[in-house]
């Protein structure tokens, strides 16, 4: 959008008051040489300009709302699986206390010479 302040411009400003103001490269053979410089008239978009900005708000709301949603549902799966899994380890301690003793401690101190297996791929 340009207020046509250039004097350049003045018989444009007379006109219309304001105006989109678009430069349109003009190339050849690849290489740009030039620019056509068109302005148009604001008017037929104004009754919209509204619209449009109740559509980019109403679409970032939804888009909030999705994303909060999705976050939160996230959240609760993460707690429901931390819960589960203190459960099933407290159960895992009741069954196999002597494991259960072993593992605590392997948990505060891992240099108390547990020994963890992680198998490398074959390769």
């Amino acid at each position: 959008m340009s207020s046509l302040g250039s004097d350049e411009n003045r018989e444009l400003k007379a006109r219309y008051g304001e105006a989109f103001e678009v430069y349109v490269p003009f190339t050849e053979n690849g290489n740009v040489v030039g620019a056509y410089e068109i302005y148009t008239d604001p008017a037929p978009v104004r009754p919209i300009r509204q619209l449009v900005w109740i559509a980019v708000v109403g679409g970032f709301i939804i888009l909030f709302l999705s994303l909060f949603a999705v976050v939160r549902n996230a959240g609760a799966f993460i707690r429901r699986q931390q819960v589960e899994r203190e459960q099933l380890i407290r159960q895992n301690e009741e069954r196999f206390p002597l494991a259960g003793r072993q593992h605590r401690r392997c948990d505060r101190d891992p240099r108390s010479g547990c020994r963890h297996s992680v198998r490398q791929p074959a390769g």
